[in-house]
């Protein structure tokens, strides 16, 4: 017969405190989140948010392949790609509204590959940043920009084409 392992109770504790973070970090991970799946690979789709992004005038600040970074310190990462980009048009009016939404400008998006091989797009939601920077006075430009960032998406997922 097995006995049960007792544990004290600054153990249980430290258990349960761990088990609460991990669970909040799983849950906001995703919260705030847009991701979409891909019909393109995703050598295509990076290829597609580049044009889309240049076509749409916007300017490209960076391109980070987080793959081969994690390479050169021979850590094996599947493809992960941030592009970060923006438009002092769009942008620019938010931060008047409310300065610290700076924070989260430039807009991000990212193109990942599962070890299934399918490739998604994520981008930030502008509602939820707009919410966590208690933004207000900005909706018809929030409005702009959740519309331009979910046609920028699709069109790098192959959904627009």
């Amino acid at each position: 017969m097995i006995k049960p392992v007792k544990f004290s109770s600054s153990v249980k504790k430290a258990c349960f405190a761990i088990a609460l973070l991990v669970g909040a970090s799983q849950s906001i991970a995703a919260e705030g989140v847009k991701t979409i799946k891909s019909q393109l690979n995703f050598e295509q789709s990076v290829q597609e948010l580049e044009a889309t992004l240049k076509a749409k005038g916007m300017t490209i600040f960076a391109v980070v392949d987080h793959a081969k970074g994690a390479e050169s310190v021979s850590i094996d990462l599947l493809p992960t790609t941030l592009f970060i980009f923006g438009n002092p048009k769009a942008g620019s009016p938010l931060m008047k509204c409310e300065q610290s939404i700076a924070l989260d400008l430039p807009q991000k998006m990212l193109i990942s590959e599962n070890s299934e091989g399918e490739v998604f797009v994520s981008y930030n939601a502008p509602d939820y940043i707009a919410a966590r920077h208690e933004l207000s006075g900005c909706e018809k430009n929030l409005m702009v920009i959740t519309n331009a960032l979910k046609g920028i998406a699709n069109k790098a997922a192959g959904l627009n084409q």
